[in-house]
């Protein structure tokens, strides 16, 4: 929790609920331990994650054992929570799979892995310098038709937005094949001229080496500061895969799984809670009686799928008027705090709002652009060992890499006049618990009680759904702001290694593990899901 966030003073100690910039580098290392992971399926509208069936999606996978695609004995692994699962290489028109020595399809590989169920293998399954097969089949397509469409240019753009991996309108870099959405660029517009990206502008210095290249849209620098400039001369903690072992279904806590076919050993992840389960092991409880994978999404229970329901929608319908009793409470603290007795601010200014990804929308995008900024000015950036990628950009677009998966997580943002003045990363894991590992108001905007209006806006929600409480990571010496301003408590060990025993949760070295209960709220705050509950 940033200094300053709601109402401390300038001179103290910044605060974060993970990562503070005073820390020493490796102090507060996080850690994904536990099990479960999450197989998002996106909107039905949009591009599903998972393996799709759109004609694009086949065709793009298609690239990677075709001629001049993916080399034969290149090596493969299929990784679950940033461990790897199951060996092969590429042979031929598939993997050969070290587990039978038979080249088998990239389903059929995902399979004998054990996790058919997530129906998700390009994006599972890696190379060893980090990619995923639907990187490598992205990067394939892009050399391809750059040298279908132009023997004068040495190198294609991608397609696809460097910063956040969506597609659509995109600013092409002079210097590289990166492109990017305006908003996730710190671009007001399109720039005139020719404009490179920060890795470019890194590179190349005062020179001006890339100036011959043309770009189909061109541009000049930003003007704004970037997420990436704030970043120049921080320090970076590293992120080291855990070797903590993969657990296993939370009924009977052994972790061995059918590798073909589909039995009683068969594990399912349930796509809100992401606890696993043996499939014989729900069967004789009577929680479920499957025959066979399930078509699309899975869920444990109802208050899983209602959770998810209730997440999709509020999603879609975009921002929410801050209930009243909220911030007529925070706004009623700031008018005292006012000498004059004027506020500059009424509670319809008071917006917010849940995302998950960009989701191809261009307002999405600089929404989350907006709070990936507020957390880069709070947070030392955390650096994925593997890729190099900063992870907090990862959870607030929503997105994952081989040794961390994000998928699960949303990003929510309350607004003043529209501009995004706090933003908190959460992850609810069913009805049991939720989890908040990020949290920052923007600098200029703290002191102001915003950050307590969102945190009061999620606790409602979550009462709302049944969640019986939040847990977060405060960074050493604000266990006590937490627990004298917001009402949280210090976890005991036996209630925290249970949680990580279920599910894949964020811990960070260095940190203590708080907690608040959530109350159970019977009404509906939210105007847009009246007649949906």
């Amino acid at each position: 929790l940033c200094n300053a966030i709601d109402g401390t003073g300038d001179n103290e100690t910044k605060y974060t609920a993970a990562v503070s910039h005073q820390s020493h580098i490796g102090h507060l290392l996080p850690k994904c331990i536990g099990t479960g992971n999450y197989p998002w399926k996106s909107d039905p509208n949009s591009t599903k994650i998972v393996q799709s069936s759109h004609p694009r999606e086949m065709h793009l996978h298609k690239l990677i054992f075709l001629p001049g695609g993916l080399l034969d004995f290149t090596e493969l692994a299929y990784y679950v929570k940033g461990q790897r699962v199951l060996a092969g290489f590429k042979k031929g028109s598939g993997i050969c799979c070290s587990c039978c020595k038979k080249v088998v399809s990239c389903s059929q590989f995902e399979a004998h892995a054990g996790w058919g169920s997530r129906r998700n293998p390009y994006n599972s399954i890696y190379l060893a310098d980090g990619r995923s097969l639907h990187d490598v089949a992205l990067e394939i397509s892009v050399q391809r038709e750059s040298k279908v469409t132009s023997s004068s240019v040495s190198k294609e753009n991608d397609d696809v937005c460097a910063e956040c991996g969506d597609g659509g309108n995109l600013v092409l870099c002079d210097g590289c094949p990166k492109a990017y959405h305006t908003e996730c660029a710190g671009l007001a517009r399109v720039p005139d001229g020719d404009w490179f990206c920060l890795n470019c502008q890194d590179q190349a210095g005062s020179e001006k080496k890339f100036l011959g290249r043309k770009s189909m849209r061109g541009g000049a620098r930003p003007s704004a500061v970037s997420l990436r400039e704030k970043l120049v001369g921080r320090c970076q903690r590293v992120v080291k895969v855990s070797s903590n072992s993969l657990g296993g279904c939370v009924i009977c806590r052994n972790g061995d799984f059918l590798k073909t076919g589909f039995g009683a050993r068969t594990i399912m992840l349930c796509d809100q809670c992401e606890r696993e389960y043996h499939v014989g092991c729900m069967r004789e409880l009577g929680l479920a009686n499957l025959k066979e994978l399930p078509a699309g999404e899975w869920f444990c229970s109802t208050s899983c799928k209602h959770i998810h329901n209730i997440f999709q929608a509020l999603v879609l319908n975009g921002p929410e008027l801050v209930h009243s009793g909220i911030s007529m409470k925070v706004l009623e603290k700031q008018r005292m705090k006012n000498f004059q007795g004027e506020l500059k601010l009424n509670e319809n200014d008071l917006t917010w709002q849940l995302l998950h990804g960009r989701r191809g929308i261009p307002e999405n995008g600089r929404i989350l652009s907006d709070a990936a900024k507020i957390f880069a000015e709070s947070f030392d950036p955390i650096v994925d060992e593997s890729s190099g990628r900063d992870l907090i950009s990862l959870m607030v677009y929503s997105r994952s890499i081989r040794d961390q998966d994000f998928r699960g997580m949303y990003c929510a943002v309350l607004k003043c006049k529209e501009t995004v003045v706090s933003a908190a990363i959460i992850r609810v894991f069913g009805c049991q618990f939720a989890e908040m590992p990020l949290v920052a108001t923007s600098s200029a905007s703290r002191g102001q009680g915003y950050f307590q209006i969102l945190l009061l806006s999620i606790e409602q929600l979550l009462g709302m759904l049944g969640v019986e409480s939040i847990i977060l990571p405060a960074a050493e010496g604000a266990e006590a702001i937490w627990t004298n301003k917001f009402g949280f408590s210090k976890m005991e060990n036996n209630q925290l290694l249970s949680f990580r025993s279920q599910v894949q949760m964020m811990i960070f070295q260095g940190s203590s593990m708080m907690l608040k209960a959530i109350p159970r709220l019977p009404d509906v705050p939210f105007s847009s899901l009246k007649g949906k509950l």
